[in-house]
């Protein structure tokens, strides 16, 4: 996998500008595989759009801002022109927030036939793969194939909790199945931009705070590098960050009490509460889309399924 490196405010590293996969291509023998090659690199290529988007976004921004912090002291002049680059800032966010969710749209999908084009590749028809989404194919493989691909079995139960913790939040929890939000943003010299999904101004409130005060306490018990802050407006971003700094993986055992594991319960959490989605937030996802397909066809290659 990559290392990460530090993050410049407004400048998104570059993802998806190559195709591990497009060897098969190159192979081409059987239809079914290079069909759902065809399907899948399809997805990637609206997904490096929709990357490139945002790059242009969080770049125009941030020149926005630059500007508007040079502004000298208020007279009649610079407050015209500071209204100006305010409209203009604001439309632009307003632009970040439709590619914000079309990326996070378009990565699911994309999952979801790389799942599907795997799956190909390992030799399973449709009536042995059963249903041929990412998330059912991440619990299903494991589980009911592990025969065919031992090592690659391992790596979807140790490897990709990312995908659950991340873009399945993200998308399942923020942008499908939540609770009615507002849409506030923000512009960081240190984050970049920010675009925050929420129910209200305010703090995290009962019951999600107690139910989430028992997640975090529990991790910063096991993990002495995880310290969130106590301020109730920001543990839950900083709670999120830091597991996605430190890669941590939520536990998925489910409690006895209520049947739902920390997972289940962050998610409603989120569901309800909301959380801000910043320039390192995507970046994490993205990085994390790119190395799952660079460590796949690596696993795939060093057993005869792709040969390049």
């Amino acid at each position: 996998m990559s290392e990460r490196s530090e993050h410049i405010a407004f400048d998104l590293k570059d993802f998806f500008q190559i195709d591990p996969f497009r060897v098969v291509y190159s192979k081409r023998k059987d239809p079914s595989v290079l069909n759902a090659y065809l399907d899948y690199s399809q997805y990637l290529e609206s997904l490096r759009i929709a990357w490139q988007r945002l790059k242009q976004d969080c770049k125009e921004v941030g020149r926005v801002d630059n500007r508007i912090r040079q502004i000298p002291l208020p007279n009649e002049k610079n407050d015209n022109e500071a209204a100006l680059l305010w409209i203009k800032q604001w439309g632009l966010m307003n632009i970040v927030q439709f590619d914000v969710e079309s990326f996070i749209n378009i990565a699911r999908i994309m999952m979801d036939k790389l799942a599907k084009l795997i799956e190909q590749l390992l030799g399973l028809s449709r009536g042995r793969s059963g249903k041929r989404s990412f998330t059912d194919h991440q619990k299903d493989f494991p589980v009911k194939h592990r025969k065919v691909h031992p090592v690659y079995a391992d790596f979807l139960e140790n490897k990709t909790y990312w995908y659950n913790q991340e873009l399945l939040l993200l998308r399942d929890k923020i942008f499908s199945h939540s609770d009615t939000f507002i849409t506030p943003w923000g512009i960081s010299l240190h984050r970049g931009v920010i675009v925050k999904k929420m129910d209200a101004f305010g703090p995290l409130k009962e019951p999600q705070k107690t139910r989430f005060l028992a997640i975090k306490n529990k991790y910063e018990a096991r993990y002495s590098e995880l310290k969130v802050t106590n301020n109730d407006y920001e543990m839950l971003d900083d709670f999120l960050l830091q597991i996605r700094s430190h890669d941590i993986k939520l536990d998925l055992d489910r409690n006895e009490d209520d049947n739902k594991t920390d997972l289940d319960k962050l998610g409603d959490i989120v569901s309800s509460r909301g959380v801000s989605i910043d320039e390192e937030f995507l970046e994490s996802i993205a990085r994390h889309i790119e190395d799952f397909m660079k460590e796949v066809m690596i696993i795939l290659a060093d057993s005869g399924h792709v040969t390049s």
